[in-house]
């Protein structure tokens, strides 16, 4: 029997509010993902915990994290050997259950708000047992058990509170100093500005006397170049990160599925200049990233500065998005593709240099849809395509080419263009094909 398994209850005898599911799913969330612990480690504690079990864990997850560690299976489960309480809570195989049954690690905040209601409640029957005491010692002035009374009721809301709560007094006279100091200086900053203009704004400056600490919480911090391309799971957009705006998705991995997923994207952070590291992978594939990126191994999550060369990584094997398409006809895609493999797109009439009759007569047909024609160089292996008619406008070809941001590139600066990936599945086909 693990710690809290309840046994054969009295008669009449009611149990505590309490949500075994919903403490089973913060803890099992908590082992998933590490922005969940960022978003409720602060707000629950042990004791608002029912399950004894739940309470051991969760200390033990507290102190992993006030030590700026990892928390997972593991990490956990020898934190709790090292107390002696692996087996009293159910060993390695409950917290293997606890990440399995979790329904979702992004509603973590609701289901603390449940741990947490309950433990309100727990609190207030406590201090309504404690007000039953006072009314039976009649030995005690009556207004002296009505003020005990209220404190102990008006205690349960307060104590959350207490600890971020200051008393106005002894700060007035501080704050007023730094008011007439702003007033005779005609600036906000008062102290040393450190060139973050937030920053300075918020602090006024590094204060003389203060210790100003600058931090993160525990797995905050890594970072991307601002150049990394981030895929848009609903319209297949390839975008930078430094030009990303407004409210979207991008595509996150499921910690417990092991598959890229769309998760809403809150805020983007820019960290300013940082060193960065090109890791490249043997299928040519490449990131830029901070040393303390986290890369998925076979032994589990990394930072980038504990890799070497010759170390595997995960890397997504396909990328599922919706399409937003079509918006380009089959013809144009063809005509891309064929163009960015073997075109020359610098010229004012595109040219197409291959020798594959089959090719030249599939080209050909794709063209005629555009009102274009073939003319071959004499005495090259190149060929022009040309209007058919309509003297004084611009080549069809060449304004497709100039709308995808392909006209003017040589060979090493071709691109696919955004808008193939916002394609249907069919159009990227037909694309790679006569690409290839």
């Amino acid at each position: 029997m693990t710690i809290g398994e309840s046994t054969q209850m009295r008669p009449g005898y009611r149990q505590p509010p309490h949500s075994r599911e919903a403490e089973e799913s913060v803890i099992g969330a908590l082992l998933l993902s590490v922005d969940a612990v960022n978003e409720v480690m602060d707000r629950i504690h042990p004791e608002d915990f029912y399950v004894p079990a739940h309470q051991a864990i969760f200390e033990s997850m507290k102190e992993l994290f006030d030590s700026n560690q990892a928390i997972d299976a593991i990490t956990v489960s020898e934190s709790l050997r090292r107390r002696g309480e692996l087996e009293k809570v159910g060993g390695v195989q409950y917290l293997t259950r606890l990440v399995d049954i979790v329904p979702s690690t992004s509603n973590v905040v609701y289901y603390a708000g449940i741990v947490e209601e309950h433990a309100k409640r727990r609190e207030l029957i406590r201090a309504g047992a404690s007000v039953t005491e006072f009314a039976f010692s009649i030995d005690e002035e009556i207004a002296a058990v009505l003020d005990r009374a209220e404190q102990a009721v008006l205690g349960v809301a307060e104590k959350r509170s207490s600890q971020t709560l200051l008393e106005v007094g002894p700060m007035f006279q501080d704050v007023l100093e730094h008011i007439e100091m702003l007033e005779q200086q005609g600036s906000d900053i008062t102290g040393l500005a450190t060139g973050f203009v937030d920053l300075d704004k918020k602090l006024a400056g590094l204060q003389a006397a203060n210790l100003v600490v600058i931090a993160g919480r525990p797995a905050m911090g890594k970072c991307l170049g601002g150049a990394t391309r981030v895929v848009d799971p609903e319209t297949g957009q390839l975008t930078r990160i430094d030009q990303l705006q407004g409210v979207g998705k991008v595509l996150a991995l499921d910690p417990k599925e092991l598959a890229l997923a769309p998760e809403k994207r809150t805020a983007w952070l820019d960290q300013d200049l940082q060193e960065t590291f090109r890791v490249t992978t043997r299928l040519g594939r490449w990131i830029v990233a901070t040393s303390n990126h986290p890369f998925l191994t076979i032994n589990g999550w990394c930072e980038l500065r504990q890799l070497s060369v010759g170390d595997e990584v995960a890397v997504a094997g396909l990328v599922e998005t919706e399409s937003a398409g079509p918006e380009l006809s089959d013809a144009e895609v063809a005509l891309l593709g064929y163009m960015i493999g073997d075109g020359t797109c610098t010229t004012r009439t595109p040219l197409f240099t291959n020798t594959n009759p089959e090719i030249l007569d599939d080209l050909a047909r794709w063209a005629a849809q555009l009102d274009l024609e073939l003319s071959q160089d004499l005495g090259m292996p190149q060929y022009r395509l040309r209007r058919r008619s309509g003297k004084g406008r611009e080549n069809e070809l060449t304004t497709l080419l100039k709308v995808h941001g392909v006209h003017g590139c040589t060979a090493h600066d071709k691109r696919v263009p955004d808008a193939i990936f916002r394609a249907p599945r069919k159009q990227i086909a037909l694309f790679l094909n006569r690409l290839y």
